[in-house]
């Protein structure tokens, strides 16, 4: 994907404001694909079903809270490319920043936020995931080509010892026997 525009945005914060603000600014700064979530109980199912690009996540909410999300995003993920997650709190504490941090969260902005500083750090976090998707699959086509290469190599191999042993019959009997 060339146009981080274009990227999947999962917003997870149980304030309906705050949803509404972000997916606003977004859509301003010409992103189309956005769900948004008051509902943490939700959030995975979401995640699963809507497969973002990237989330926006709130730390402190009702039942299931921002660090128990970032965990099971994390597990959700550890087999894939990595989903950037940007914690966006107004909890400004270095406990919150270094716990959210540790846990697997690429960025930490609180609230209230600059508009124009989130719109530029979802894109760069986007840019460096696409970069690391492309790298992805760049890597698949290296790995099929090296094991087709390998497989003419074997087949050459094999077509090689084929010819020598008919060439060895061909030469003289005493061989060929």
């Amino acid at each position: 994907m060339e146009h981080p525009e274009r990227a999947r945005v999962l917003i997870v914060d149980d304030h309906r404001a705050n949803v509404l603000l972000l997916e606003s600014i977004l859509r301003r700064a010409g992103f189309s694909a956005l769900r948004g979530t008051t509902d943490p109980a939700q959030a995975l199912p979401i995640f699963l079903e809507f497969a973002p690009d990237i989330v926006l996540l709130d730390l402190h909410m009702p039942g299931i809270d921002g660090y128990t999300l970032l965990e099971r995003i994390r597990s959700l993920t550890q087999n894939t490319a990595p989903v950037p997650v940007i914690v966006l709190t107004a909890d400004a504490t270095p406990e919150a920043k270094q716990r959210v941090l540790a846990g697997g969260a690429k960025d930490f902005l609180n609230k209230p936020f600059d508009q124009a500083e989130v719109v530029l750090r979802i894109r760069n976090h986007l840019e460096t995931r696409f970069l690391h998707l492309r790298l992805q699959e760049h890597n698949r086509v290296l790995e099929e080509k090296v094991l087709q290469r390998t497989q003419d190599l074997e087949a050459a191999h094999n077509e090689i010892v084929e010819r020598l042993a008919l060439a060895a019959e061909y030469r003289d009997d005493d061989t060929g026997q």
